[in-house]
């Protein structure tokens, strides 16, 4: 957040953290007196922004699974492809060009 930043306007903070890296002064009012304040309806406006830009709990929940279900899904097709794929390794020295047998020392 910058200087001037707004958060929280009319949203319940009772489960919410604020976290800040640096000293952070903050200044907490009513909404009523917002809204009494509120010349070019400036306050409702932020307000419908922060509502669309910061994910309610129930949502960042839903990510937070789906991201869980993503993971195991993932983890389990690598786990079949792997296992399904052959682990030989059929190549021999005639594999490697004869110019880089002679220049390695390698006489077979």
């Amino acid at each position: 957040m910058t200087t001037g930043a707004s958060f929280g306007l009319g949203e319940n903070m009772r489960d919410r953290r604020i976290v800040a890296l640096t000293p952070v002064s903050c200044l907490m009012l009513p909404v009523f007196w917002l809204l009494q304040n509120n010349r070019a309806n400036i306050w409702t406006r932020i307000q419908h922004h922060l509502e669309k830009k910061i994910p309610n709990k129930r949502k960042v929940f839903k990510e937070f699974v789906q991201e869980i279900l993503w993971v195991r899904h993932r983890e389990q097709t690598v786990e079949d492809v792997v296992s399904r794929t052959s682990h030989e390794n059929h190549t021999t020295i005639h594999d490697v060009p004869y110019y880089i047998r002679m220049e390695e020392g390698i006489n077979l």
